[in-house]
């Protein structure tokens, strides 16, 4: 099957380059991605109870009829846009529509994978790879008023509070990969964003490994 990647960027406060969705469709050349753009503000409160679930309802209806048309699905997301991703791919396991992979960047999703329901998704096929870029330098996902949103993007996953590195479940895989000293937005810096595109590329497995 052809790939896609769905990216979906966070929410736009000026910080982080809202362009690295075009950036990275650049780098992966030959591979269809997919911006998903939206408008929110950074009111967690509201993005995590009604905004997201919105959001990921058109997401996963877009990607239902992408794996009609004979495409692989694939998200990548960088903070807001993570949890999104996630609600997508929990409807898309309800209707039996596996994932080939999902990365999350400077994720605000639970780092816990039974918590999140990671695990279940792995363990039962509708998810092949779970890849978590994560830093402890980052800021937004150090503070308290943060809540709802939660810090996987700063402590990585997490199975029983253990932290988690690799783990292959049930053939699929789950790979926390750490940016330590990095802040919140610059993943996609122009210092850094071939780094991080390069190693998105071949989490997807669609850029041989290094």
């Amino acid at each position: 099957m052809k790939p896609v990647v769905y990216a979906c960027h966070g929410i736009l406060n000026g910080r982080t380059d809202p362009n690295w969705p075009n950036y990275l469709n650049q780098f992966l050349d030959g591979v269809k991605v997919v911006k998903k753009e939206y408008l929110a503000f950074p009111l967690p409160l509201v993005n995590v109870f009604v905004k997201n679930r919105w959001l990921a309802r058109g997401l996963a209806n877009d990607a239902r009829l992408m794996h009609q048309g004979g495409y692989s699905l694939n998200f990548v997301g960088h903070s807001n846009g993570t949890h999104i991703n996630l609600l997508a791919i929990r409807r898309l396991a309800k209707l039996r529509i596996p994932v080939n992979a999902m990365i999350a960047i400077g994720g605000v999703i639970e780092p816990d994978i039974e918590k999140s329901g990671v695990y279940h998704l792995l363990r039962s096929g509708m998810l092949r790879k779970a890849v978590c870029y994560c830093s402890n330098s980052d800021g937004p996902l150090s503070i308290h008023l943060k809540w709802p949103y939660k810090d996987a993007g700063k402590v990585g996953w997490q199975f029983g509070g253990i932290p988690v590195d690799y783990m292959a479940i049930e053939g699929a895989e789950l790979i926390t990969r750490r940016f330590d000293g990095w802040g919140h937005s610059e993943y996609f810096t122009a210092a850094n964003r071939d780094q991080i595109f390069r190693q998105v590329g071949q989490d997807l497995g669609v850029l041989p490994e290094s």
